[in-house]
């Protein structure tokens, strides 16, 4: 339901806001992500699983606000003709970076914590996640950079 619901808002306010600037195609997933921060370290912190649930409800919404601006963003920029295979490399990416390397490296530094924390490992692995988050919110604040600067020189939006 969270998922859902937040590609469904993430569409409606990109349909809203990006006919005024192309810059809401970054700027709206940077803001979701943001917001998400200290609920996901809710989550991880909680000390019991309602609470923790109560928590991850917000991220899980917040995390897919950047799917529905990545794919119109990514169909808007490419000519008609390239727009199937744009979309198919962009979705190939995410799900290589998303799904392959993200649990990989959870389990991984699971894995390394069990060692010296054996009874929290897992947590302390879902923290080791917050920079991550950091580096998704700047790297979309440089993506709204660049398009304000090409919506500059071409005289766009």
């Amino acid at each position: 339901i969270g998922v859902s619901a937040g590609m469904y808002v993430s569409g409606r306010l990109i349909d809203r806001y990006a006919l005024r600037s192309k810059q809401a195609y970054a700027l709206v997933p940077a803001v979701g992500l943001a917001i998400a921060v200290p609920f996901f370290v809710g989550f991880v912190w909680a000390p019991g699983w309602g609470l923790a649930l109560l928590f991850l409800a917000v991220p899980t919404f917040l995390n897919y606000f950047y799917l529905s601006p990545a794919v119109a963003l990514v169909q808007e920029e490419v000519r008609p003709n390239q727009r199937v295979m744009a979309g198919a490399l962009l979705l190939l990416v995410m799900n290589l970076i998303g799904l392959g390397l993200g649990p990989t490296y959870l389990g991984l530094a699971s894995d390394y914590f069990r060692a010296t924390n054996p009874d929290n490992s897992l947590q302390l692995a879902f923290y080791t996640l917050v920079p991550f988050y950091v580096l998704a919110v700047a790297l979309f604040l440089v993506l709204a950079r660049v398009l304000r600067k090409e919506a500059g020189r071409t005289g766009g939006r």
